[in-house]
Protein backbone atom coordinates (compact mmCIF):
# COMPACT_ATOMS: atom_id res chain seq x y z
CA UNK A 1 0.00 0.00 0.00
CA UNK A 2 1.36 3.63 -1.13
CA UNK A 3 1.08 6.26 2.00
CA UNK A 4 -1.39 7.89 0.02
CA UNK A 5 -3.79 4.68 0.22
CA UNK A 6 -3.11 3.87 3.59
CA UNK A 7 -4.25 7.12 4.53
CA UNK A 8 -7.41 7.21 2.43
CA UNK A 9 -8.28 3.49 4.30
CA UNK A 10 -7.43 5.16 8.01
CA UNK A 11 -9.76 8.05 7.15
CA UNK A 12 -12.58 6.12 5.79
CA UNK A 13 -12.27 3.63 8.43
CA UNK A 14 -12.29 6.44 11.25
CA UNK A 15 -15.25 8.18 9.27
CA UNK A 16 -17.11 4.67 9.86
CA UNK A 17 -16.33 4.38 13.33
CA UNK A 18 -17.68 7.69 14.24
CA UNK A 19 -20.42 7.44 12.49
CA UNK A 20 -21.53 3.70 14.08
CA UNK A 21 -20.80 5.87 17.28
CA UNK A 22 -22.93 9.29 16.90
CA UNK A 23 -26.35 9.40 18.23
CA UNK A 24 -29.23 8.65 15.41
CA UNK A 25 -31.66 11.11 14.97
CA UNK A 26 -35.24 10.29 15.47
CA UNK A 27 -37.08 9.86 11.60
CA UNK A 28 -38.61 13.11 10.50
CA UNK A 29 -42.68 13.75 11.54
CA UNK A 30 -45.01 13.32 8.31
CA UNK A 31 -46.03 16.66 7.22
CA UNK A 32 -49.84 16.33 7.60
CA UNK A 33 -52.42 15.97 4.77
CA UNK A 34 -55.01 18.70 6.50
CA UNK A 35 -57.99 20.29 4.37
CA UNK A 36 -57.98 23.55 4.04
CA UNK A 37 -60.64 24.11 7.17
CA UNK A 38 -58.69 21.51 9.57
CA UNK A 39 -55.70 23.30 8.94
CA UNK A 40 -56.94 26.55 9.83
CA UNK A 41 -57.10 28.67 6.66
CA UNK A 42 -58.49 31.33 7.10
CA UNK A 43 -56.62 31.23 10.55
CA UNK A 44 -60.17 33.12 12.17
CA UNK A 45 -63.35 33.64 11.70
CA UNK A 46 -64.93 36.75 10.31
CA UNK A 47 -64.19 38.87 7.04
CA UNK A 48 -60.12 40.32 6.99
CA UNK A 49 -57.99 41.82 4.58
CA UNK A 50 -54.88 43.58 3.88
CA UNK A 51 -53.58 41.80 7.06
CA UNK A 52 -50.02 43.83 8.63
CA UNK A 53 -47.71 41.66 10.91
CA UNK A 54 -45.42 42.06 13.66
CA UNK A 55 -43.53 40.05 16.55
CA UNK A 56 -43.82 41.65 19.93
CA UNK A 57 -42.36 39.31 22.99
CA UNK A 58 -42.13 35.91 21.07
CA UNK A 59 -45.77 36.79 20.31
CA UNK A 60 -47.28 36.83 16.59
CA UNK A 61 -49.88 39.67 16.18
CA UNK A 62 -52.11 40.10 13.23
CA UNK A 63 -53.47 43.61 12.37
CA UNK A 64 -56.17 43.58 9.32
CA UNK A 65 -59.05 45.78 8.12
CA UNK A 66 -62.21 44.51 8.71
CA UNK A 67 -63.83 43.77 5.44
CA UNK A 68 -67.49 45.37 5.47
CA UNK A 69 -69.20 48.50 3.87
CA UNK A 70 -67.39 51.74 4.20
CA UNK A 71 -69.41 52.61 7.01
CA UNK A 72 -69.29 49.63 8.88
CA UNK A 73 -65.64 49.87 8.79
CA UNK A 74 -65.38 51.47 11.96
CA UNK A 75 -62.84 49.94 14.15
CA UNK A 76 -59.74 47.60 13.69
CA UNK A 77 -59.45 44.23 15.43
CA UNK A 78 -56.09 42.40 16.03
CA UNK A 79 -55.08 38.99 16.95
CA UNK A 80 -52.53 36.75 18.58
CA UNK A 81 -50.37 33.47 18.86
CA UNK A 82 -47.41 32.39 20.13
CA UNK A 83 -47.53 29.11 18.11
CA UNK A 84 -49.39 30.18 14.60
CA UNK A 85 -51.88 27.85 15.63
CA UNK A 86 -54.21 28.98 18.48
CA UNK A 87 -55.36 32.63 17.94
CA UNK A 88 -56.59 35.05 19.94
CA UNK A 89 -59.00 37.78 19.31
CA UNK A 90 -58.42 41.38 20.56
CA UNK A 91 -61.74 42.75 19.46
CA UNK A 92 -61.57 46.75 18.29
CA UNK A 93 -58.01 47.67 19.20
CA UNK A 94 -58.71 50.88 17.57
CA UNK A 95 -62.19 52.50 16.68
CA UNK A 96 -63.30 55.88 15.07
CA UNK A 97 -64.48 57.05 18.66
CA UNK A 98 -60.82 57.62 19.67
CA UNK A 99 -59.98 59.14 16.33
CA UNK A 100 -61.71 62.69 15.83
CA UNK A 101 -61.56 63.46 12.20
CA UNK A 102 -62.17 59.97 11.12
CA UNK A 103 -66.01 58.57 10.55
CA UNK A 104 -65.28 55.39 8.71
CA UNK A 105 -63.35 53.29 6.07
CA UNK A 106 -60.36 52.58 8.81
CA UNK A 107 -58.35 50.24 6.99
CA UNK A 108 -54.62 49.12 6.17
CA UNK A 109 -53.51 48.84 9.55
CA UNK A 110 -49.48 49.23 10.23
CA UNK A 111 -47.99 48.35 13.87
CA UNK A 112 -44.83 49.73 15.11
CA UNK A 113 -43.29 49.57 18.39
CA UNK A 114 -41.11 52.13 19.42
CA UNK A 115 -39.69 53.29 22.63
CA UNK A 116 -42.27 50.73 24.84
CA UNK A 117 -45.07 52.38 22.86
CA UNK A 118 -47.30 50.68 20.16
CA UNK A 119 -48.31 52.18 17.43
CA UNK A 120 -50.88 51.65 14.59
CA UNK A 121 -50.57 53.61 11.29
CA UNK A 122 -53.73 53.48 9.02
CA UNK A 123 -56.15 54.91 6.54
CA UNK A 124 -59.42 56.53 7.36
CA UNK A 125 -62.25 58.07 5.88
CA UNK A 126 -62.02 56.84 2.21
CA UNK A 127 -62.40 59.71 -0.21
CA UNK A 128 -64.32 60.61 -3.09
CA UNK A 129 -64.05 64.10 -3.67
CA UNK A 130 -61.99 67.31 -2.41
CA UNK A 131 -64.51 68.31 0.24
CA UNK A 132 -64.29 64.72 1.71
CA UNK A 133 -61.95 64.72 5.05
CA UNK A 134 -59.45 61.51 4.75
CA UNK A 135 -56.51 60.76 5.33
CA UNK A 136 -53.77 58.25 7.13
CA UNK A 137 -53.40 58.47 10.81
CA UNK A 138 -51.34 57.17 13.65
CA UNK A 139 -52.98 55.49 17.17
CA UNK A 140 -50.58 54.61 19.94
CA UNK A 141 -51.31 52.33 22.93
CA UNK A 142 -49.18 50.53 25.61
CA UNK A 143 -49.88 47.35 25.05
CA UNK A 144 -49.99 45.80 21.13
CA UNK A 145 -53.83 44.49 22.01
CA UNK A 146 -54.63 48.07 22.78
CA UNK A 147 -56.63 50.22 23.40
CA UNK A 148 -55.05 52.68 20.68
CA UNK A 149 -55.55 56.71 20.54
CA UNK A 150 -55.42 58.69 18.00
CA UNK A 151 -51.52 60.04 18.64
CA UNK A 152 -51.37 63.51 16.83
CA UNK A 153 -54.90 64.79 17.38
CA UNK A 154 -54.90 65.26 13.58
CA UNK A 155 -54.32 63.40 10.32
CA UNK A 156 -50.58 62.92 9.52
CA UNK A 157 -50.85 64.25 6.62
CA UNK A 158 -51.51 67.88 5.82
CA UNK A 159 -53.80 67.30 3.08
CA UNK A 160 -54.98 64.38 1.06
CA UNK A 161 -57.16 65.32 -2.24
CA UNK A 162 -58.11 63.38 -5.20
CA UNK A 163 -56.91 65.19 -8.71
CA UNK A 164 -56.23 64.46 -12.16
CA UNK A 165 -52.66 63.04 -12.90
CA UNK A 166 -50.95 64.94 -15.81
CA UNK A 167 -48.83 62.52 -16.46
CA UNK A 168 -51.71 59.89 -17.64
CA UNK A 169 -53.43 62.54 -19.90
CA UNK A 170 -53.98 61.79 -23.13
CA UNK A 171 -54.07 63.84 -26.38
CA UNK A 172 -56.59 61.40 -27.81
CA UNK A 173 -58.91 60.79 -24.84
CA UNK A 174 -60.91 63.16 -22.44
CA UNK A 175 -60.53 60.48 -19.50
CA UNK A 176 -58.16 61.22 -17.14
CA UNK A 177 -56.76 58.72 -14.22
CA UNK A 178 -57.52 59.62 -10.97
CA UNK A 179 -54.75 59.83 -8.16
CA UNK A 180 -54.02 60.59 -4.72
CA UNK A 181 -51.68 62.89 -3.46
CA UNK A 182 -50.48 63.08 -0.02
CA UNK A 183 -48.16 66.00 1.33
CA UNK A 184 -46.69 64.76 4.85
CA UNK A 185 -46.69 67.36 7.78
CA UNK A 186 -43.95 67.55 9.82
CA UNK A 187 -44.02 66.74 13.37
CA UNK A 188 -43.81 69.70 16.31
CA UNK A 189 -41.51 68.97 18.69
CA UNK A 190 -44.42 68.36 21.46
CA UNK A 191 -46.24 65.86 19.20
CA UNK A 192 -45.73 62.45 20.34
CA UNK A 193 -42.81 60.41 18.29
CA UNK A 194 -44.77 59.15 15.80
CA UNK A 195 -42.43 58.79 12.76
CA UNK A 196 -39.64 56.02 13.48
CA UNK A 197 -36.57 56.90 12.36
Amino acid sequence: MTPRTLRLAAAACATGVLAALAPTAPAAAAIPDYTTAEAGNPFVDGWYADPDIAVYNNTFWVYPTTSKGYSEQTYLDAFSSTDLVNWTKHSNVLTTAGVSWASYAMWAPAPIQRNGKYYLYFAANDIQNNSALGGIGVAVADNPAGPFADALGRRSSASTTTAPSPSTRTSSSTTTARRTSTTAATATPTSPAWAPT
